[in-house]
């Protein structure tokens, strides 16, 4: 697994919720709603791949946090949970939530290359 250096982070939303789940992002090589990952918590990825060395090398290189006593999630430095969506061999991770009360931000943090 290896990461796409050519894409870095990006802010794809920064504003309330009231459409948000209506919106369709454009990337490179990829288009999508925030529903497409909102099932897809970063704590999933090790059920979907089996290899706990390259998800070892996605938290440590992007610096992520683990976090909760029952069920626990990672985070990004914002406070924003990590998501991943996985399309054609690539591995994208946004970060998304509510930042500040009705204001809900969503960045693409990486891209990785299966």
């Amino acid at each position: 697994m290896t990461k796409d250096n050519t894409i870095i982070k990006e802010k794809l939303f920064d504003g309330d919720e009231s459409g948000l789940g209506k919106i369709t992002f454009d990337i490179p090589s990829l288009t999508f709603k925030v529903s497409d990952f909102l099932d897809n918590p970063l704590r999933n990825l090790l059920k979907d791949n089996s290899n706990t060395d390259d998800f070892d090398t996605i938290i440590k290189s992007e610096n992520f946090q683990k976090k909760g006593a029952l069920i626990q999630n990672f985070y990004t430095e914002q406070n924003l949970q990590v998501y991943y969506l996985i399309v054609q061999n690539r591995l994208y991770l946004f970060s998304f939530g509510e930042f500040q009360p009705m204001r809900f931000i969503l960045y693409l943090e990486s891209v990785w290359n299966l």
